[in-house]
């Protein structure tokens, strides 16, 4: 019988499932184990020698609106990569260091959102990694510039996650609508737009390595913060 084995797997909001299914991964392994504890290591039992990874980058934050006029919103942070390993086992070596990737920092009401962190694992000493989104830059009349995506590097499969959407001035009263970016293979969904007409602050991802909305202000003057981004984790199965 398979043991699904999980360490503080993330609900959909408002839900019972979460985006940690084994839908994603592959097949022909018995155990799914979800780190999200950075600096950590793990050591997998004795006897399993088929090993795939899943590294999953931070989700950046989303800007602040900036300017105390209508219209304004910051943009959308970047959500993480994704990078997925085979690994080749080499007798007696057990263990996977790991470090996880930071949530980006929602932007103050008139600062940029920060960028998610870089998750890495060392196995043997080859490193696996996949970095962070960008943070969405801070409201201007001109536009601001949305998260850039993060992406998986020096794996088998190497996956971007998605840009954060623009910030600006979309009318006089009416601001753009600064979603944050996903999360690679689906791993985490981006901080939806605040609905108030009158503004509203940027909304967090959900999931792993999600971005975070940029903050709007609609009709309103009032200036808005952005949403935070959620951090990586790393998927092992064995």
């Amino acid at each position: 019988m398979s043991n699904l084995i999980v360490d503080a797997i993330t609900p959909l909001t408002g839900g019972t499932s979460s985006y940690i299914d084994p839908i994603f991964f592959g097949t022909g392994y018995n155990n799914i184990v979800i780190e999200t504890t950075s600096n950590a290591s793990y050591t997998w039992p004795t006897g399993a020698k088929r090993i795939r990874i899943t590294v999953v980058g931070g989700g950046g934050g989303g800007g602040g609106t900036a300017t105390a006029t209508a219209g304004y919103s910051g943009a959308g942070g970047g959500g993480g990569g994704a990078g997925i390993q085979d690994i080749t086992y080499v007798e007696g070596v057990n263990t996977l260091n790991i470090t996880i990737g930071a949530a980006g920092t929602a932007g103050t009401t008139t600062g940029a959102g920060g960028a998610g962190g870089t998750t890495t694992v060392v196995y043997n000493g080859t490193t696996y990694t996949a970095t962070g989104g960008g943070g969405g830059a801070a409201g201007a009349a001109a536009g601001s510039a949305p998260g850039t995506c993060g992406a998986g590097s020096g794996c088998n499969v190497n996956v971007s996650g998605g840009s954060g959407q623009p910030g600006g001035v979309a009318a006089a009263t009416a601001s753009r609508l600064p979603r944050g970016g996903n999360t690679a293979r689906g791993f985490g969904q981006g901080g939806e737009v605040g609905t108030a007409t009158a503004g509203a602050v940027g909304q967090a991802g959900d999931g792993y390595g999600a971005g975070g909305s940029g903050g709007i202000n609609g009709t309103g003057t009032t200036l808005r913060t952005g949403g935070a981004g959620t951090a990586g984790a790393v998927v092992i199965e064995y």
